[in-house]
């Protein structure tokens, strides 16, 4: 699975806020444009910033990262109905968005979009030790993804492919869980914390959080520059 970086520029004029999050699960949509294109879709959401989704798939099964993992996107945050006012408030704080392109009005993704979906939610499921998966229309209300509504037995198939693709990619592997949420350093890790922070390792926030391979190679980039002017 090839994923493609083409993160919108930072700014809530872009529909990108830089809020940080925590992947809980994941909500599948379909951009209501028939025959558009992954990277089109991508652009209105930089040039517009109405709206946002961290990936979106196109009709060839290209995947186009937008917005990362661990930050909010815009993509589910309106209710449109009385009972889904509340669950709509926390949506994009938790949940990753997928946008899926189509090829006609009627939403059902091609074979192409389909199989890197399952590819893509397989693997965050994996990666962030997730098994939430919901369409657009069962937390806000919305009829999206249009054919995955009309046509809940094959929502049911599509999401128990995901489930099973998953369990295939962990079979043997230990479970892959989220860090403890906070905003302060556990007690035996509080001296070194602070000591890396006064000394410009690290930023000082997301104690507890995974590192990404970027910011393990930043923080030893910068100790050894510390080191070296040290001795």
């Amino acid at each position: 699975m090839k994923i493609t970086d083409r993160l919108l520029t930072l700014g809530t004029k872009h529909g990108r806020p830089g809020t940080k999050m925590v992947p809980q699960g994941i909500i599948i949509h379909y951009v209501a444009n028939p025959g558009s294109s992954a990277i089109g879709n991508r652009n209105y959401f930089e040039n517009t910033g109405v709206a946002s989704a961290h990936y979106i798939i196109d009709i060839s099964g290209e995947i186009i990262r937008a917005i990362p993992d661990n930050e909010v996107a815009w993509h589910a945050g309106r209710s449109f109905g009385a009972q889904w006012d509340a669950m709509s408030k926390t949506n994009n704080s938790r949940f990753i968005g997928i946008e899926c392109c189509h090829p006609d009005s009627g939403g059902k993704f091609s074979e192409n979009t389909r199989a890197a979906l399952i590819e893509l939610c397989a693997d965050l499921c994996n990666r962030y030790g997730i098994n939430q998966i919901y369409r657009h229309y069962d937390v806000c209300g919305k009829i999206c993804p249009l054919w995955y509504v009309n046509h809940p037995a094959d929502w049911n198939k599509l999401k128990s492919d995901i489930l099973h693709r998953a369990s295939q990619n962990t079979a043997g592997q230990p479970t892959v869980t989220q860090p403890p949420s906070g905003n302060k350093p556990s007690d035996w890790a509080a001296d070194a914390w602070n000591w890396a922070k006064a000394h410009g390792l690290n930023d000082g926030t997301r104690p507890r959080d995974y590192a990404t391979r970027e910011e393990v190679a930043a923080f030893i980039y910068r100790a050894v520059k510390h080191l070296s002017i040290k001795i």
